[in-house]
C-alpha cells in the first residue's frame, strides 16, 4: 500500500496491469506487477511539467484522489 501523502507529485512507473471495469475502468495488478516511484527517466523533469500543465493547477489539486483511467486517456 501507498500512502496518499507519499505520492502528491511523483511519476510512476506501472508494469504488467490488467484494465478492467466494475462500476468504472480500473487498473489490477498481476503476480508481475511492478511500481516505481521517480523512475530513472531521461529528462523525468520535462514530462512531469507536461502532465502539470495539462490541468489547471485548481482542478488538480481537487482531483488528486480521484481519477479515472478513462478521463486520464482525455487528457
Amino acid at each position: 500500500m501507498i500512502e496518499t501523502e507519499d505520492i502528491i507529485g511523483k511519476v510512476f512507473a506501472i508494469t504488467a496491469t490488467m484494465v478492467t471495469y466494475f462500476k468504472k475502468l480500473q487498473l489490477e495488478s498481476t503476480t508481475s506487477t511492478t511500481i516505481v516511484i521517480n523512475p530513472p527517466i531521461l529528462d523525468l523533469q520535462t514530462y512531469m511539467n507536461k502532465f502539470q500543465e495539462l490541468v489547471p493547477l485548481t482542478e488538480q489539486c481537487a482531483s488528486l484522489y480521484h481519477i479515472t483511467i478513462a478521463e486520464l486517456l482525455l487528457n
